[in-house]
Order: C-alpha cells, then structure tokens, then sequence
C-alpha cells in the first residue's frame, strides 16, 4: 500500500511539473509587471486617477465665462392701460397678452474673493493626492506579490529537500531490509525507516496543497487563471546589508508616498478652508445678452424686436444664522486632524523601519549559523552512514542523522527567504520598491 501511494504521489508531481514546464517560467520581476498592468485594484485607482483630472478641469473652467440660450413664452391674463383716455381709442394698451422671447447671455464673474482660484487648486492637490495613493497602492501590490512569490519559492525549494530526504529513507530502507534478510536487523529497524519515509511523503503532499493554495493567491492579484510556471533562482550567499538606520529613515520620511499623500491632503483642505471664508466678501459678476422677444422694449409694438442688455450683479452675503462660520470650523478641525495623522505616520514609519532593520540584524545572524549547521550535519549523516554500512552503527542512529540534517536544511531555505522578504519589507517601508522597479523598466 505504502508503495502504491508513493509511486502515485511522485506521478502526480511528475505530471503538475510537466504541464508546467509548457509554458516560460515567470521571474519576480515579470510577475511585478503583470501585476502592474493586470491588476484591478490598480484598475480602480487609475479610474480614480482620471476622476480627480476632470474634476480639475471642472475647476478651471468655473473662471471662464458662460454661455446660455434662453427662450420664454408667456401669457398675461391682464394688460396695463394708459390712465388716460383717448378720443375715439379709450385707453390704450401698454404691451400684449402674449409675450415671446429668445435670448443669448453670456455670464463672467470678476470677483468671487479668491474663491474660484482657491477651489482650482484644492482640486489640484486632491490629483497630486489620488497620484500619491495611486503609488502607495502600486507598491503594496508588489509587496503583496513579492511576498507569495518567496513563499512559493520556499514551497518548491521545501519539496526539493523532501524528496532528497525521501530517496536517502528509501535507500536507508533498502539497506534495513538487506539487514533484516541477513538476520542482521530486526523488523523493528524496517519499520521505522519505513514509518520516517511515510511522514516525509505526508509532509511533501501538504507542500504541494500549500503550493496552490499559494498559486490561487498570486494568481488573484495578477488576475491569471491559471498561473504560469514560477522561476526559482538560486539563494543568494553574498548578502547586501542595509544602510544605517538614520539613513533609512530619513529615506523613509522622504520618499513615502502616503506622506506625499497626506501632504497633498492637508494643502488641499487649506485651500478649501481659504474658499469658504472668501463667502465672506462680495461675489461680482458681469453679464451681457442679446434678446430678440415679441414685444420688444416698445411695449406700444406687438412686433418681433431685438436689443441686447449688459449688466453688473453683485452679491454679499451679510448673515446666514453662523452656518458659513460653522463650515469655515469643520474645515479647520479636519485640517487638524491631518497634522495629527502626519505626525502619528511620521512615528510609525520610524518605528516600522526601525524593527525591520532589527530583524535583518537577527535574520543575518541566524542565517550564518544554520548555514554552519547543514554543513556540519551533513557531514555528520555521510560519517554515520559509513559507520552504519560498516556495522558500527545502528539504523536508529542513521534515522537520526539523516533527520537533522532535513530538518537543518528545511530551516536554512526558511532563513534565506525570511532574509529576502525582509529586506522586500525594508524596500516597501523606505518607498525603495517602486523606484527600483521604475529603474528596470
């Protein structure tokens, strides 16, 4: 039964890996322009995007004048006469019953208290804000998909050492079984080793079942069904350390964009506060129209007439029971409440950067260290395993031997890809991902 699940198992792998070397495997790099370009959050965010441009042209284009056509009619049940009386006329008519006109006017504000400028550039840096989202979303994405990719990548170099550890079992086993034939073992000794290829077989399936659960994720962000084949390089030994901590925060604080952001927000909301306390002054605007109605201006006439009419209007808004002062407030609380949110930002930066710096320290070190460890308990598998094919040693000496050195390896592979996605967590925290992306392309 054992033999039977085994050989199946390493069908199932040898026909997923088959239809995966169809297609080109995908680098990091491809797979952050995939997502790039594929992506719909990223879809939704440039909608956004195109959104706050419209809006500023709407903004600009308040400074310019407005054309309109107009055209009326209108019934008036009684018309003013004369007050005097006329021989042979009475009192005569002053206008018509109906009346009929059409008209073109042309509307231009002069002075609006800096209003319309400061709401153009409020919607100026509401863009400069959606732009500043828009790349703190980028690179959240491509964090996103860095970090799946190394888990992937862990995943395959994990299934690797599984089955490297599996045909060292199935060799120990072949050698137990020759014992035992031999009376030199007993059946206890098969059996473990038997028991040890098992367990590694079990955890090589739960792999695989994580690999696409892995996959499925990956896949959703670059909106693919499936996923290509994934390209699994080789573990970098020479490991680039990070600046100094002051300089990575200062770094930080320079180039992240939810505080380009934020900075975007609160000029936004001054500009808002300035156009609301510009109520306050009078709104001028000029208007000119060409009429061309029936009467025209001589009301003695019920004749089609044009003329045209040109004219100042002027506003000023003395008191609105404080609502124009309580917005002028709400304005300025949330104004407030942005500085608040950029310093509190400001701290987590700092401290984010600052912990991730601690733990590539610690990273490193234990990097080093396991390192030593595969060497050392490789070696120390290769002498037991002469020891044991000289009789010198026993099968539950070799089983152990051969457990610590998967054991060692799996947490080598697990120091390496937690190195790699820390310093991916120290890119995303200093606004370095992105900018090193912008360099490749």
């Amino acid at each position: 039964m054992l033999r039977r699940c085994w050989r199946a198992g390493w069908c199932w792998c040898f026909l997923g890996a088959a239809a995966w070397a169809q297609e080109p495997a995908l680098s990091l790099e491809e797979l952050w322009r995939l997502a790039r370009q594929r992506n719909l959050e990223l879809a939704q965010q440039e909608l956004l995007r195109q959104q706050a441009v419209e809006e500023l042209a709407i903004q600009e284009l308040e400074k310019r004048p407005v054309v309109s056509a107009q055209a009326g009619y209108g019934y008036t049940s009684e018309v003013a006469r004369l007050p005097i009386e006329l021989p042979g006329i009475g009192r005569p008519a002053a206008g018509t019953r109906n009346r009929y006109e059409t008209a073109v006017v042309v509307e231009q504000p002069l002075y609006t208290g800096g209003r319309l400028g400061q709401q153009s550039e409020a919607a100026l840096q509401q863009l400069r804000a959606q732009e500043a989202q828009q790349q703190a979303a980028v690179e959240q994405l491509l964090l996103q998909v860095g970090q799946l990719y190394y888990q992937v990548h862990l995943n395959l170099i994990q299934q690797q050492i599984l089955a490297e550890a599996m045909e060292r079992a199935g060799l120990h086993l072949l050698r137990a079984r020759a014992r035992w034939a031999a009376s030199q073992a007993t059946p206890f000794d098969t059996l473990e080793v038997a028991n040890h290829r098992l367990q590694l077989y079990t955890q090589a399936r739960e792999l695989a079942d994580q690999e696409q659960i892995l996959r499925l994720r990956l896949g959703r962000l670059l909106d693919l069904d499936p996923l290509p084949a994934l390209a699994v390089d080789s573990p970098a030994e020479q490991l680039p350390f990070p600046d100094s901590l002051e300089l990575l925060q200062d770094a930080a604080l320079r180039r992240h964009p939810e505080l380009r952001q934020l900075a975007a927000l609160r000029e936004a909301q001054s500009r808002r506060l300035a156009a609301l306390e510009s109520v306050r002054r009078p709104q001028v605007y000029a208007s000119a129209a060409y009429r061309y109605g029936r009467p025209g201006v001589d009301f003695f006439k019920d004749d089609w007439m044009g003329y045209y009419t040109v004219g100042l209007n002027a506003r000023w808004q003395v008191w609105d029971w404080g609502q124009d002062q309580g917005q002028v407030e709400k304005a300025r609380l949330e104004g407030r409440r942005l500085e608040v949110q950029d310093r509190q930002l400001r701290l987590e930066i700092r401290q984010q950067v600052a912990e991730i710096s601690a733990q590539l320290h610690s990273a490193a070190e234990q990097l080093g260290l396991q390192r030593q460890l595969v060497d050392q308990e490789r070696e120390r598998e290769r002498l037991v395993g002469q020891s044991y094919a000289q009789g010198q040693a026993t099968s539950l000496d070799l089983h152990r031997a051969e457990s610590d050195l998967t054991a060692a390896q799996l947490a080598l592979e697990h120091s390496r890809i937690q190195w790699r996605q820390l310093c991916l967590q120290l890119d995303f925290a200093t606004g370095a991902l992105a900018e090193h992306i912008q360099e490749e392309e």
